[in-house]
């Protein structure tokens, strides 16, 4: 087939077809592409089909072609002409009557602007395009896909997978349609009692045409390896310790090794969920089936459908399990549990996710430490064999009492749960006592270490003048971009050129300035029920980590950065505990914030505290009709250090670079950095999970204390997954609200020298009362019914109320339960450690 060369590139005069396998994911694509490859020859002299070398990447799938289009995976657009030119010297070289890609990353690419080049280039080598797809029954995809992310280090939660629409296929498989022709494009279900003989190699031969046994049977081969459940509950606990990803690879082979599928049929999908997914994708499904893939009938997939009754537990990790994981992968790589244990050094807590991921990363840190016991003694008799010098024997004694060391944590590995208890206990020290640590021995510390609390050093004892210094306070007001500037500043802490950030290993110094200068009754509120004396203990740690957390950014610059937006909330007298504290610190203290449109702010406000609590004497008329006085803490600030100090900018995101706050932040605060980049972190809830949210408070839990912050934070993070419109309140309340506000407005035009921007307009649609919030559309319950089936709740429907949505989220929220002491305390003491 002699290639003819044109301004436009090489054709040919007898153009070959195109087999464009693009998955999808999780279909048996790896065995697929692997059938391929063992009869490569074959395919190319018997039947003239070429399975190009080019693009082709290391697992035999054609992912290049992919990555270069989405320029990803470090190929660039620019990759794609040498791709295609390798393909088509191929081409010449071969004179195949058909080429066959295969690559499940094209599944989606008809989603991306990429796809119009793509296609064209395509076009202009094959005559015919036929495009072939696999799907798997939604509720056995995301089980398969939830499994893969954590083997792969790339979790995406459950929830996620199974919101509203996510695994509509028709939605993808229409877009391949409309490049192709519906006719040219096939789709099969993945499910192995559709295969001929149960052998997907079977299905797939004959899909392209091709005489049985063109390709190897493959019905007893696993070229993607299935790990077992209680392996990815293990791999998850590690992806959070940031290892190399060396490291990663080498645990996966050991995972399949030590772990045995012990729970064959242990599912993260519950039964009622998959019944939920099954029914919601029934539709789209009988579509595809119909249009794709030649069955009037509609029916896709022949598989038993889910009992949503059918009795069902979240898959486990007992101590005792993962204390047995350990200690065998501790004989098979000493060397991974040594970087486990550095990457568990480093942790910081309140990055992760959820109150499962704080689950398994408290119960490796059991086993890790447990583990750590028993070597040490393990080092110390194998010292003592050294120092009585038994000559060459020596090595023989140092190897038998690792052994022995071994042994001896073999045998204390059934204590775990016992340990647990133990580390759970609370240690909250009694009295005047100041210690944050009252335990000894490694196994009784907290995850992340114990502490030992220090009185406040000055930082003149050091040698360093204190007039040198100048110190940099972000007071930010609520809802006005603080939680991402402060991660900004933390994530970057090490690559900033110009100051350094005053934190106490936490992004926000909120709880660590409360509860150094706050009252006592604002401190006891944080956690209801305390007893004065742990308020003292409270205020004594904080003001331990201020301290440490100053000296520390000190010692790295002259110019220093604080942001903790309860500043906003100080009353004089506190702010003036906080100037007599800081004074040392720095001869000059500036501050800066932001000011917000009091109707997006008192919306967004009253969205953050019901995550926490049921507004004390709340009615809706009143919250929204009377707000505070969310510039009084500039008054305050201005009172105390002097206006040319206080530094209030508008919240006007038209005047930020991008619309970024954290970027016009830095620009104003001249802080610059390598590397420096926005972090940015939206916490905002969609229109039904806030009206949802406020029924639990209003009919279930009231208000939830600190240390339940973790799970807290788990529970709502949850609540995402009821997408769509954001919350809004109707165009009356806003123009009520506005009138109401002109004190906000008069302020703004003295202070400011113009009005604060407001970036709503009035609406005619959202809640306009407290009736408003407790009702719900048919079309919000059908969504909540998902969010909640997920959780294996399936009494929700279209004639459920408000009680029912607040009892169903009372059930969700016990799923979310703390682990382990409050976040406060393990961070403290974290904190307080050096």
């Amino acid at each position: 087939m002699p290639a003819l060369t044109t301004t436009k590139g090489p054709f040919f005069t007898l153009k070959p077809n195109l087999i464009l396998h693009v998955g999808m994911d999780k279909t048996g694509t790896s065995s697929i592409q692997f059938a391929l490859q063992e009869s490569h020859n074959d395919l190319a002299k018997k039947h003239q089909v070429l399975v190009p070398r080019s693009g082709l990447w290391t697992d035999f799938s054609h992912h290049p072609f992919a990555f270069a289009a989405l320029g990803m995976n470090g190929f660039t657009p620019a990759d794609l002409e040498g791709l295609f030119r390798g393909l088509e010297k191929e081409i010449v070289a071969q004179a195949p009557k058909t080429v066959l890609i295969s690559s499940e990353c094209l599944f989606k690419l008809p989603t991306h602007p990429a796809i119009t080049d793509f296609w064209a280039r395509l076009q202009r080598i094959f005559a015919q395009i036929r495009v072939v797809i696999y799907v798997r029954r939604q509720d056995k995809w995301i089980e398969s896909r939830y499994r893969h992310s954590v083997i792969s280090g790339n979790e995406l939660r459950i929830e996620k997978l199974s919101g509203q629409n996510y695994a509509n296929y028709l939605t993808f498989i229409d877009l391949w349609g409309d490049l192709a022709g519906t006719a040219n494009v096939t789709v099969r279900p993945y499910e192995a009692a559709q295969f001929p003989g149960g052998d997907i190699a079977a299905d797939f031969e004959a899909l392209i045409g091709l005489p049985a046994g063109a390709l190897p049977k493959l019905r007893d081969a696993h070229h993607n390896a299935t790990f077992p459940a209680k392996a990815v509950l293990l791999r998850a606990a590690f992806n959070h310790l940031d290892l190399p990803a060396g490291n990663y690879s080498h645990l996966n082979k050991l995972l399949l090794e030590v772990v045995p599928d012990s729970t064959p049929n242990a599912r993260f999908v519950s039964p009622a969920a998959a019944a939920l997914l099954v029914k919601r994708y029934e539709k789209s499904n009988a579509d595809i089936a119909r249009k794709y893939g030649g069955r009037p009938d509609g029916k896709l997939f022949h598989d038993p459908l889910p009992d949503a009754k059918a009795p069902w537990a979240a898959p486990k990790l007992t101590p005792d399990e993962m204390a047995d994981f350990l200690s065998q992968l501790g004989q098979k790589s000493p060397g991974l549990l040594e970087a486990a244990a550095l990457g568990l050094k480093i942790l910081r807590m309140t990055d992760l996710p959820s109150s499962e991921a704080a689950s398994g990363v408290w119960r490796l840190t059991q086993g890790l430490r447990t583990l750590g016991v028993i070597q040490e003694e393990a080092k110390q008799a194998a010292g003592a064999a050294v120092q009585k010098g038994k000559g060459s024997h020596a090595h023989g004694k140092i190897k038998r009492a690792a052994v022995i060391g071994y042994v001896k944590w073999r045998q204390l590995a059934f204590k775990v749960s016992s340990t647990f208890k133990m580390l759970r206990a609370d240690t909250r020290p009694t009295g005047n006592q100041k210690s944050a640590s009252t335990q000894s021995g490694p196994i009784a510390d907290e995850p992340l270490g114990g502490a030992v609390l220090t009185a406040p050093a000055s930082i003149k004892a050091r040698g360093q003048r204190a007039d040198e210094r100048e110190l940099l306070v972000h007071y930010g007001t609520p809802k006005t971009g603080s939680t991402s500037i402060q991660q900004t500043l933390f994530n970057h802490d090490q690559g900033l050129t110009n100051c350094a950030y005053v934190h106490g290993r936490l992004p926000n110094s909120s709880l660590m300035i409360g509860n150094s200068f706050q009252s006592a009754a604002a401190i006891a509120t944080r956690s209801p029920g305390s007893e004065s004396s742990e308020v003292e203990w409270r205020r004594s740690v904080a003001r331990d980590m201020l301290t440490k957390a100053l000296n520390r950014a000190s010692a790295k610059s002259n110019r220093l950065v604080l942001s903790a937006e309860v500043i906003a909330a100080l009353s004089k007298p506190e702010l003036t505990k906080m100037r007599d504290w800081l004074a040392p610190y720095a001869q000059q203290i500036r501050f800066i914030g932001y000011i917000r449109d009091p109707v997006s702010s008192t919306r967004s406000i009253f969205q953050e505290q019901i995550k926490t609590q049921y507004p004390h004497g709340f009615t809706f008329d009143a919250y929204f009709s009377q707000p505070g006085g969310g510039y009084r803490i500039v008054e305050r600030l201005d009172a105390l250090f002097g206006r040319d100090a206080v530094t209030i900018l508008p919240f006007d995101k038209s005047l930020f670079p991008g619309g970024d706050v954290v970027q016009h932040f830095l620009a104003t605060a001249q802080i610059s950095g390598n590397g420096l980049k926005s972090e940015s972190v939206n916490e905002s809830l969609s229109h039904l999970a806030v009206k949802a949210l406020f029924c639990y408070r209003s009919l279930r839990e009231r208000f939830e204390a600190q240390p339940q912050f973790e799970s807290r934070k788990a529970f709502v993070a949850s609540l995402r997954a009821l997408d769509g419109p954001s919350f809004a309140v109707h165009g009356d309340v806003e123009q009520s609200l506005r009138a109401n506000c002109q004190h906000w407005d008069d302020w703004a035009e003295k202070r400011l020298g113009r009005s604060l921007p407001y970036a709503d307009s009035f609406k005619d649609y959202g809640i306009r009362s407290e009736s408003d919030l407790m009702t719900f559309s048919p079309e919000e319950l059908e969504k909540f019914a998902s969010y909640a089936a997920s959780y294996g709740i399936t009494s929700i429907s279209a004639r459920s109320g408000s009680d029912d949505v607040a009892g169903a989220l009372h059930v969700i929220r016990n799923h979310f339960v703390t682990v382990g002491q409050s976040v406060t305390k393990r961070v403290w003491r974290a904190a307080t450690k050096g």
